[in-house]
């Protein structure tokens, strides 16, 4: 349908259905309150700027003609407007202001209400106008739509008198509107984009920085200072917009232009008494070829070094209770001899007074070895409830380091994170340290470890199996895995398993061995929960 139908239609209903008289003056009325008025404003919030911009274009290329532009909602209320003052004073004599409605049965035939009524940009010049007062207006509308759903969000005009019309004018406004839609979906995309970044950035624990070209700070997000322990937002309000102990190598990728990797920065607090470690890395933001900035990212590992000293410290207990269970062993049977045929010589010899000392002194040896004894033994269990999902997470994170050096991959499966059973934290860790460190040990050219955590829902017990890829074991060497100071290997004492073994039999807990020559090992421990 072609634009004198739409006019000829609303004449038509100006003068039979609205009954208006085309040789009256049109005017408008404000039906919004001021409140309304600005609650209509604030939904073209982020629209009116870009029109404003856009719509300022078109009157530069239409320089020394009075044009006024008009923006309406999807309702006709007009929303806002500028331009030539003449123009302007012209309008205001229809009482055209913000606020007013253009509809059909008041202001008559107008390009506003044919534009929205029928989705499309309408032109009307002169008596296209059903009254005879605006005979002397050229108004040219074009709908636009800023949304997802498709609707129409309103409508962008332009008025002029009928000296300057031209049947460019509308197709110059629909280009105009066109740029305007294309501005604000691809607003709304960044928008979007940016608030999904925002959720990323803030919900994660790496702390993150922004810097420009400078070095200085120009973004940064919560976990940040949640790290380092201060207000980033009281710093860069004083100015203070320098990155301090990274800064070395923020400087170094914004002058190099290559990133930096799992650089280890310490931070102390407290005036000194205490230190956070962490990890970063830095990476330059790129414009083109140039670098405009750069991108830093702090991991605490604080902790993890923790964890990792204390692996230290433990397995050099575990050398020193190996080696004194060890040589106490080895001593402690050749003393019992002697004890005795000391005995049987103070009863003989006539120097029994040195015999004694002898005696004495062999006795007090004898209560020294078997001191040593005890450091080679599992003290008694200390049950407290404990997440076993966590601990055996927390020693596979403790044993990656050793799996690293030996080229051993080792992964973990649990279909139960929330099993909390009363046990002895330190002692079961320390077992499940030892079967996988000799799962580690079994394979030479290194392979995977699989650890899984079971427990079928209803059952009164859990299982963990520990399985690896190594040499395994004929039938008489697990008939003696448990056999004090049996090992099969070159340099072992053969108390590690013995030791786990005691501390599974202390909760109560099994531990099957099956394993093959050739075919790997996996050792299952059942526990009662």
């Amino acid at each position: 349908m072609d634009f004198n139908t739409y006019i000829k239609q609303s004449k038509k209903r100006c003068e039979e259905e609205y009954r208006l008289e085309p040789t009256e003056i049109p005017t408008l009325q404000i039906e919004l309150t001021e409140a309304e008025m600005e609650e209509r404003k604030q939904t073209f919030e982020h629209a009116l700027p870009v029109i404003q911009h856009f719509m300022e274009k078109v009157l530069y290329y239409m320089d020394g003609t009075p044009i006024i532009v008009a923006t309406t909602d999807e309702e006709g209320y007009v929303i806002h407007k500028f331009g030539d003052e003449s123009m302007m004073e012209m309008i205001h004599a229809f009482g055209i202001h913000n606020g007013v409605r253009f509809r059909e049965k008041v202001a008559g035939t107008n390009s506003i209400s044919l534009s929205l009524l029928h989705d499309e940009s309408i032109g009307l010049v002169g008596k296209d106008h059903y009254h005879e007062a605006l005979h002397g207006i050229a108004c040219y509308s074009a709908p636009f739509h800023y949304g997802e759903d498709g609707r129409i969000s309103g409508t962008i005009s332009i008025m002029t008198t009928v000296e300057y019309e031209s049947q460019f004018h509308l197709g110059l406004l629909s280009s105009a509107v066109d740029s305007i839609e294309r501005e604000l979906r691809l607003q709304e995309k960044n928008n979007k984009l940016e608030i999904l970044n925002q959720i990323m950035i803030n919900s994660t624990p790496i702390g993150m920085i922004m810097t420009d070209q400078e070095g200085r700070i120009t973004d940064y997000n919560a976990a940040l200072e949640k790290l380092v322990e201060y207000s980033m937002k009281e710093r860069l309000a004083k100015g203070d917009t320098k990155t301090y102990v990274i800064k070395p190598y923020v400087d170094h990728v914004l002058w190099t232009g290559e990133k930096l990797e799992n650089k280890e920065v310490t931070l102390s607090f407290d005036d000194g008494e205490r230190e956070k470690i962490f990890q970063l890395d830095v990476l330059p933001i790129y414009d083109g070829d140039e670098v405009i900035g750069a991108f830093a990212q702090l991991r605490d590992m604080t902790n993890y070094y923790e964890l990792q000293e204390k692996l230290i410290e433990s397995e050099k207990l575990s050398t020193l209770g190996k080696f004194s269970a060890g040589l106490a062993h080895e001593i402690r049977n050749p003393l019992t001899s002697i004890i005795g045929l000391t005995q049987l010589l103070k009863e003989t010899n006539a120097q029994n007074k040195y015999l004694e000392i002898i005696t004495s002194e062999l006795d007090r040896m004898k209560n020294l070895v078997n001191q040593f004894v005890l450091l080679g033994k599992p003290s008694s269990v200390q049950p407290a409830p404990c997440n076993l999902h966590d601990l055996l997470e927390e020693t596979i994170e403790l044993m990656k380091s050793s799996a690293r050096l030996q080229d051993v991959s080792i992964t973990f499966e649990s279909n139960q994170k929330d099993l909390v059973m009363t046990i002895d934290e330190a002692k079961i860790k320390q077992a499940f340290i030892n079967f996988i460190k000799n799962a580690f040990e079994s394979m030479e050219n290194g392979g995977e470890v699989q650890v899984r955590l079971v427990h079928h829902p209803g059952s009164n017990k859990v299982e963990v199996t520990i399985e690896d890829e190594g040499e395994g074991m004929d039938p008489d060497e697990v008939s003696n895995i448990g056999t004090l100071f049996y090992t099969s290997k070159e340099n072992g004492l053969g108390m590690g398993l013995s030791i786990s073994l005691e501390i599974i039999k202390a909760h109560h807990g099994t531990v099957d061995f099956n394993s093959e020559k050739g075919r790997g090992t996996k050792v299952e421990l059942c526990f009662p929960v």
